[in-house]
């Protein structure tokens, strides 16, 4: 069975490419920024609650700068869209 019209399968295929990407790549912040909201708009659009693992697998792609930036602003629990905010903010820097 393919993963399209499977919402587990489909579900998995999103985290995981998140967390296939790598810190520091050959990726500029914004493409980072935009492949990272398309994965984490796939997954709510099949209705999942993944906002805490998909935080920490965003997180661990900034740069150690980006990152130290990014925790001096203290995040609660499942901001992904503060985490985004911010991301698309130093991207445009």
């Amino acid at each position: 069975m393919t993963r399209f019209g499977n919402p587990k399968l489909m579900t998995e295929h999103h985290i995981q490419a998140i967390a296939d990407l790598r810190p520091n790549g050959d990726k500029t912040l914004r493409e980072l920024h935009d492949e990272l909201v398309t994965h984490v708009k796939s997954l709510r659009a099949l209705n999942r609650d993944t906002s805490d693992i998909v935080l920490i697998l965003c997180k661990r792609l900034l740069p150690k700068k980006i990152l130290s930036l990014l925790e001096d602003r203290i995040l609660e629990k499942g901001q992904v869209e503060t985490f985004f905010e911010f991301l698309h903010k130093h991207a445009e820097i």
